[in-house]
C-alpha cells in the first residue's frame, strides 16, 4: 500500500526527525511503499530557520549578532540535520499548502493517510498547522499514531472536532490525550508509544554517527529545560566525579554555557545517536533522552524539575519498563547523593518492557493497516 506520514519533520529538534524516521522504516520493513510527507509552509519555514526571521527586524538583528560567536557550530549543525532529512527521509516533494498537499495525495493514489506522531494533534504551538488533520476529501484511510494533544484542552480542539471525527483510526501518545479525544470523538482512541521504540538498538546504529564523540568512557548529559540547566549539569559532574569519568553536555540552546569545552555544539541526529549509544552514562530531563538510553541499554538518571512535575510521560515510561526508580526530581534534599546512588547502580534491564511497548505497536499498525493480529 502507498502510504504518507505527515508530522514536524522539518524540525531541528532530535525528537522530532528520529520518531519521524522510525515510522517510515518501520513500515517499509513491513513491505509498505512509505513517503514522508514534505509538507512546510513559509511560515514554518522562518520559524525553523537557522537565522532568527522575527517580526521585529531590530531584536532579530540582535538576536543574530549574539549568536555570531556560535556560527560555525550552528551551520554544521544544521547541515547536519537537512543531511539527515534528505539522505534518510523518503521525501515527498515539497509542499506549501493545503491544496498542494491535498493534490498530491489525489495524484499519488495514496492508500492511506498517517498523522504523527508528535504534537499534531496541539492547536497551541507555533509550527500547527490544519494540513496535519487532512482536512479534505480523499478515498484513503485517515489515521493517527502516537498523536499527541500536548497541553490542549478539549475546548482549544473544538473547532477541528469534524476533522477529527473524519480519521478512521485514532491513535493518541499519552494516557491523559486519550479522555480528552475520547470525549470530543464519543469513542476511546488507541494509544501508542513514541515511535522511537518501532526500531531496536541495531537499527539505530546502522545510522548513528560517532564522529566528535570521546574515544573512551563518558558521562552524557542532554537537557531542555533552560530553567534547570545550572543544577541538572552541576549533578552530572557530581556523578561524573563518583565514575571518574570526563564529562559531554548536547548543547540545545546557545548562550554563555556554550562557550564551555564539554558543550557539543554541532551535533546533529546522526551525531545525537553516537553520542547517547557511546556514553558511559547518561543524565538527561529529556523524554527522547530517557527514551534512547533505554533502546542503547546506557545507565542513566531522568532528572524531573520537582516533585510531582507535570512531565508524567516520562514517568509513565519508565513505569513500563520497570525503571521509574531512575526518575529523580532535583528538589528533593540529599539530591547529589541520590543522585551518585543511581549512577552506582548499573541495572538497566527492561527488554521485556520494550517487547511489550512494541508489540502493543505493531497491533495499532495492524489496524490502520487494516490487518487482523
Amino acid at each position: 500500500m502507498k502510504i504518507g506520514i505527515i508530522t514536524y519533520h522539518f524540525a531541528r529538534n532530535y525528537g522530532a526527525i528520529l520518531q519521524c524516521f522510525a515510522l517510515q522504516s518501520h513500515l517499509k520493513m513491513l513491505g509498505q511503499d512509505v513517503r514522508v510527507l514534505n509538507y512546510e509552509t513559509e511560515r514554518q519555514e522562518r520559524n525553523n530557520s537557522l537565522h532568527h526571521k522575527r517580526d521585529n527586524p531590530l531584536q532579530n538583528l540582535a538576536i543574530n549578532i549574539a549568536l555570531l560567536p556560535f556560527e560555525r557550530a550552528r551551520k554544521l549543525k544544521e547541515g547536519r540535520f537537512s543531511g539527515f532529512e534528505a539522505d534518510l527521509l523518503l521525501e515527498s516533494p515539497r509542499l506549501r499548502s493545503l491544496d498542494e498537499l491535498s493534490s498530491y495525495v489525489e495524484s499519488e493514489g495514496l492508500d492511506i493517510l498517517i498523522s504523527g506522531s508528535d504534537q499534531v494533534f496541539n492547536p497551541k504551538i507555533d509550527d500547527f498547522d490544519r494540513a496535519f488533520l487532512f482536512p479534505f476529501q480523499t478515498t484513503a484511510v485517515k489515521a493517527s499514531f502516537a498523536a499527541s494533544l500536548g497541553s490542549a484542552t478539549a475546548e482549544e480542539l473544538v473547532p477541528y472536532v469534524d476533522d477529527l471525527r473524519a480519521f478512521d483510526v485514532v491513535c493518541v501518545r499519552e494516557r491523559t490525550d486519550a479522555a480528552v479525544a475520547e470525549s470530543l470523538l464519543g469513542k476511546k482512541p488507541l494509544v501508542a508509544d513514541d515511535p522511537v521504540f518501532l526500531l531496536g538498538p541495531n537499527d539505530w546504529r546502522s545510522v548513528a554517527s560517532t564522529k566528535g564523540s570521546p574515544k573512551g568512557g563518558y558521562v552524557l548529559g542532554y537537557f531542555i529545560n533552560k530553567a534547570c540547566l545550572s543544577q541538572y549539569v552541576a549533578l552530572t559532574h557530581a556523578i561524573a566525579e563518583r565514575l571518574g569519568l570526563p564529562v559531554k553536555v548536547i548543547n540545545v540552546r546557545f548562550g554563555k554555557d556554550s562557550f564551555k569545552s564539554e558543550m557539543v555544539k554541532d551535533a546533529g541526529p546522526a551525531e545525537f545517536l553516537g553520542l547517547v549509544s557511546g556514553a558511559s552514562f547518561v543524565c538527561t530531563d529529556s523524554f527522547h533522552g530517557t527514551a534512547f538510553s533505554l533502546i542503547f541499554e546506557r545507565p542513566f538518571v531522568s532528572f524531573e524539575p520537582r516533585v510531582e512535575s507535570s512531565d508524567y510521560r516520562k514517568r509513565d515510561l519508565l513505569e513500563k519498563v520497570g525503571q521509574k526508580w531512575r526518575s529523580l526530581p532535583i528538589d528533593i534534599s540529599d539530591v547529589e547523593n541520590k543522585a551518585v546512588g543511581i549512577a552506582d547502580n548499573p541495572d538497566v534491564s527492561s527488554s521485556e518492557g520494550l517487547s511489550l511497548i512494541r508489540a502493543n505497536q505493531d497491533n495499532v499498525l495492524a489496524a490502520i493497516l487494516g490487518e487482523e493480529r
